[in-house]
């Protein structure tokens, strides 16, 4: 503590213990930090020290902990700020391992938080930013139950929902309608649910609409996206239409293709496999108006003239509203959300539902050229899915030879997969080994490290020709690759690539090595056992085959070595984590067990340093006394005065000063 507190007298201001606070906690020191904001606490305010301590703890996964400090703060007089509260809210919605659900006690403790932002003693009053944060909680827990009844509690004016909080309720719709991990719930069921969701959705967009047509909202385009991810859950094709709706209500963008029932519009060629069930039917007969998830969706309260649209029509272009006076004025305009990367993105996966591609290209030109959007990497790869769908080989690779080029955008693993999944869908056409033959070439030029998941599916569309000729093809051209491959599992990778590189993962690219190996073995033996080469050449493929078993046999071993190291590895660093364990343990009994003690001498030692003060300080009064007798007798004697004793000359004489 006295180098704490050495510290502290360094820190004059509580802006610069802050920032030693905060870089304090980022040398991963939590409890220096914290016995920092401890001492600092009784001179002054420090709330923002002890905020940098709450929102470490949150972003590590630690709310027990991040808990635990908020309430220190309030016993030891640092009342929270609304900072506080938004990083204990915004830490309650992060699930504390990857992939995984937010918990629901996180979810009973954010509801707690936020509540008490509302009782009379506390001194800060909760305002949108809270109310999003813990809807957030429970839209990432899955419960709806404590997510509307917050909703139901949201005031009409200030403080009231923004479009954050809109985005947030569409998100929670959708999570709910998949439900939590239910493995009993039949098709139907799930149909259902998510046709309830939709349902849900509109009613929720009803209310958007109306909010952004008084300018109490600003619609953006991660709303629209969230309402389109919505409908798309569905299984209706009038629901999956109705994104082009959306985008044409919230954008200002016509519609480039017909509406569903028009006599131009055909969609026979839909598969039945996504249509409604008789569940699903019965959901829609339910009336919108019966749900209202907020208090002042019945009555129109600014007289408006606006009146709430039937579900057929909660997409519909909107008039904008007009001023109530009794002068002729231009209509105030809406703000029209500007297209982007996330609405290309609906548009395409609704195409896709749809099966109209041609629509889609349409609107990717449309976007692209007029509305000067830059495709990204999430773009193409919907419009590879597009194509999937379509069969279009052809147009896979030259999106991936030339439009991704042009835009700009490296391509990944990813994006060669899927652009090898269409040639895939499209092996009955005569050409599809030529534009997957240029998939490849994509690939070595813009990758260091070849994706081997598909290098296998190359291989097996290979497969599924019965021409030698293109087989044989197909394997001369993986030939440079494998001979590749060979190398660096015989030699290894770049040391510097190896050094960084977790050993773990290089185990299972070799593994994936072993599995392509095999398929061109596989390969070689459907050429030689089919007949589809001549004999004259079985020699050389017998010699390639050789090379790839040795080589498969030596990674085996090569794997199997690198599995043994790994697990010894794992099995050292557990054993030095047990002892570091074990010594902060002894470490710690030791220290407990000297605070004991110190704490059992603390009174001995105070009295035994109580009486040295009173035995020195008697020392000290007893040395002056003699030396100003002994000053006294020899002054006297100096002077002609004599007596018996010193005493008595001192009772004759005694000066002034000394």
């Amino acid at each position: 503590m006295r180098n704490l507190q050495r510290e502290l007298t360094h820190l004059p201001d509580r802006i610069k213990l802050a920032e030693h606070v905060h870089y304090v906690l980022r040398c991963n020191q939590p409890e220096k930090a914290l016995n920092l904001c401890r001492l600092a606490s009784k001179e002054q305010n420090v709330v923002v020290s002890w905020n940098h301590c709450v929102d470490w703890h949150m972003q590590r996964g630690k709310v027990d902990e991040a808990i635990t400090i908020y309430n220190e703060m309030k016993k030891r007089a640092q009342f929270p700020d609304s900072y506080t509260y938004s990083l204990l809210l915004r830490g309650l919605a992060r699930p504390q391992r990857h992939g995984q659900a937010v918990a629901q006690s996180n979810v009973n403790k954010a509801v707690s938080i936020y509540n008490s932002l509302s009782s009379p003693t506390s001194r800060v009053r909760p305002s949108i930013l809270h109310t999003n944060a813990v809807l957030q909680v429970c839209s990432a827990a899955r419960n709806t139950d404590a997510l509307w009844g917050i909703v139901a509690k949201l005031p009409k004016g200030d403080g009231g929902p923004d479009q954050i909080t809109y985005t947030t309720i569409l998100n929670a719709i959708r999570l709910g309608a998949f439900g939590k991990n239910e493995t009993h719930i039949t098709e139907d069921q799930l149909g259902a649910r998510r046709a309830q969701a939709v349902r849900e959705g509109r009613a929720v967009w009803k209310e958007i609409v109306k909010q952004w047509r008084r300018a109490r909202i600003e619609v953006d385009s991660g709303l629209v996206h969230c309402m389109g991810a919505l409908l798309l859950i569905s299984r209706r094709l009038s629901d999956w239409d109705q994104v082009l709706d959306l985008v044409q209500q919230t954008t200002g963008i016509e519609r480039l293709v017909p509406p569903l029932g028009h006599p131009e519009r055909h969609a026979g060629h839909v598969p039945e496999d996504r249509r409604p069930s008789v569940a699903e039917e019965n959901q829609e007969d339910v009336e919108l108006t019966d749900f209202r998830p907020f208090a002042d969706a019945e009555v129109d309260a600014e007289g408006d003239g606006y009146e709430d649209a039937p579900a057929t029509k909660v997409f519909q272009p909107i008039k904008p509203l007009q001023a109530q006076s009794g002068r002729a004025v231009k209509p105030m305009a809406l703000p029209w959300v500007k297209p982007d990367n996330m609405l290309l993105s609906l548009i395409v996966e609704a195409c896709t539902a749809l099966r109209i591609p041609k629509t889609a290209m349409a609107y990717w030109n449309l976007f692209v050229s007029e509305h000067e959007v830059k495709p990204d990497l999430n773009n193409f790869h919907n419009l590879l899915k597009l194509m999937s769908f379509n069969r279009s080989s052809a147009q896979a690779a030259a999106l991936l030879k030339e439009g991704m080029a042009a835009a700009g955008v490296a391509p990944k693993n990813q994006t060669f997969r899927l652009a090898m999944g269409v040639c895939a869908r499209d092996h009955k056409n005569y050409s599809v080994l030529t534009h997957a033959r240029a998939i490849i070439d994509v690939m070595e030029q813009t990758q260091a490290d070849l994706d081997i998941h598909t290098l296998v599916q190359y291989l097996n569309l290979a497969l599924t020709s019965d021409d030698g000729a293109k087989l044989a093809a197909a394997l001369n051209r993986l030939d440079p690759i494998v001979h590749n491959l060979r190398s660096m599992m015989a030699y290894g990778v770049d040391s510097t690539e190896e050094r960084t590189t977790p050993q773990a993962y290089l185990v299972v690219q070799k593994e994936e090595i072993v599995q392509f190996f095999q398929t061109m073995v596989g390969a070689i033996d459907t050429l030689m056992n089919r007949g589809l080469v001549p004999r004259e050449e079985y020699k050389d493929w017998h010699a390639r085959r050789s090379q790839l078993t040795q080589a498969i046999g030596r990674a085996k071993i090569s794997i199997e070595n690198a599995r043994t190291d790994i697990d010894t590895m794992v099995a050292e660093q557990r054993n030095r984590r047990q002892a570091r364990e074990a010594g902060r343990r002894q470490w710690r009994d030791k220290m407990e067990r000297k605070g004991q003690v110190e704490q059992r001498m603390s009174k001995t030692e105070w009295e035994l340093k109580s009486f040295r003060t009173r035995k020195v300080a008697n020392e000290n009064s007893r040395v002056r006394s003699v030396g100003l007798r002994d000053w006294t007798v020899e002054q006297a004697q100096k002077r002609g005065h004599y007596a018996d004793s010193p005493m008595e000359l001192a009772t004759i004489y005694r000066p002034t000063s000394v």
